[in-house]
């Protein structure tokens, strides 16, 4: 009788242990801590059930691309620090609250995708990865004042930067120094003004501002990004642009969507070389048929010119026109449509 009932005790402590190792699996898949990974130097362990990463990923040291989204991480603590030769590190698509401190010994990092996870402030800690040339940090919480002014200061590599859907209700100064940044992404914050210090972003291609509060324009000085092509105001209150925009032969795309624009103004006018205006959900009115129409009187004393392309104020996208003969048809529709359209 004794020996049954120890057998059953025995029994049972065995499936409470298989129970434990099972749950224990499902809250990090075992990584023998004793193992060591000489010539591992890419790991893909996205789309997982990892909750945290401890010290077992220290058998990854050589690890230079290290793919952990898409999994349910809360924490990474412990072990990135000791991950000195990552390159590469995504982490999107987590239950991440702050980034580690230990991101600091990442003295290698160069990309670092942290966006769609619970993020709402940054460490200074992270100003010291000065080899980082993209960060993608949208779709998080992060406030302004989690960023210190100096934030970007030594982040003079940077050429992609993602701070799109966060609450942000400005930039910090340093922001206006990254001077290599080519693909920016600021929209859908709450940010109101854009400093006079942009200036500087001089490798700027894509600044994509829409989905603000930015009021009244930009400031003059953002004629100085001679090489941006692709400028997206969407969504704002901007109510003019600074006459230095005409300026800015490089720049191909321009949305002013959804603002407070009330003509086709002359600055406007004088960008010729614009591929497409996209100014629907505005308050354009009449002043812009006599625009149409004046197209049409060079059409007929000049013949054909160049490519243009027809600004649209009362669609949902830009619609190009092929040659100045397009023009004026489109020009006919638009300028009954316009008319129609103000107040």
């Amino acid at each position: 009788m004794t020996t049954n009932t120890s057998l059953t005790s025995t029994a049972q402590v065995s499936d409470e242990t298989k129970a434990n190792v099972e749950k224990e699996k499902k809250k990090n898949p075992s990584i023998p801590v004793e193992i060591r990974f000489h010539s591992l130097v890419t790991l893909d362990f996205s789309h997982n059930h990892f909750e945290e990463m401890n010290e077992a990923f220290i058998a990854f040291q050589k690890v230079v691309t290290l793919n952990m989204s898409h999994n349910r991480l809360h924490t990474v603590d412990g072990c990135v620090g000791k991950l000195s030769r990552l390159k590469d590190f995504d982490l999107q698509h987590n239950k991440l609250s702050t980034m580690p401190k230990e991101f600091a010994l990442c003295k290698s990092l160069q990309t670092l995708r942290m966006n769609d996870n619970a993020i709402t402030g940054v460490p200074e800690s992270v100003q010291n990865l000065t080899q980082l040339r993209l960060l993608h940090l949208q779709n998080n919480s992060l406030l302004s004042q989690s960023m210190k002014p100096t934030f970007f200061s030594l982040h003079g590599k940077l050429t992609e930067l993602h701070l799109q859907h966060n609450r942000m209700v400005g930039l910090p100064s340093s922001f206006y120094n990254l001077s290599k940044l080519i693909d920016c992404n600021v929209s859908h914050n709450n940010i109101s003004v854009i400093a006079d210090d942009v200036q500087n972003m001089v490798s700027l291609v894509r600044l994509d501002l829409s989905h603000n509060q930015i009021t009244t324009t930009l400031p003059e000085e953002i004629s100085a990004l001679q090489a941006l092509v692709h400028l997206d105001l969407a969504h704002n209150l901007v109510t003019a642009l600074p006459p230095s925009l005409s300026r800015m032969r490089a720049l191909y795309h321009v949305h002013l969507e959804h603002n407070c624009f009330t003509s086709f103004s002359e600055v406007m006018r004088s960008m010729t070389h614009i591929n497409g205006w996209n100014l629907h959900n505005n308050q354009v009115h009449g002043e812009y048929a006599k625009y149409m129409e004046s197209l049409e009187q060079e059409h007929r004393e000049g013949g054909d010119g160049d490519d243009t392309s027809v600004v649209t104020s009362n669609t949902n996208s830009v619609i190009k026109g092929g040659s100045i003969g397009k023009v004026s048809f489109w020009g006919k529709y638009f300028i009954q449509s316009v008319v129609t359209f103000s107040a």
